[in-house]
């Protein structure tokens, strides 16, 4: 999930484990319920119309912010 943010993906995932400081929803990505094929095609679609169909893109300040907190440098000062 964070290499596909990185790189400014628009993401789909479940509410797991540490996803909930990630995903800014409807920005970089969407939470989709477990266990629930309808509400996953229906935010598909959804995607697809309003997202993928016309331009769109991550925000500029946002991806940058992501790209800083998920590179090594990050993680090595979070460790000294």
């Amino acid at each position: 999930m964070m290499e596909a943010m990185a790189t400014g993906l628009y993401l789909f995932t479940t509410p797991v484990s540490g996803s909930e400081t990630l995903i800014h929803e409807n920005v970089n990505g969407e939470y989709i319920p477990m266990s629930n094929p309808r509400e996953l095609a229906s935010r598909l679609e959804s995607f697809y119309r309003k997202k993928f169909a016309q331009p769109y893109s991550i925000p500029g300040d946002m991806l940058q912010e992501t790209r800083q907190s998920l590179s090594w440098d990050h993680y090595v000062q979070a460790y000294d």
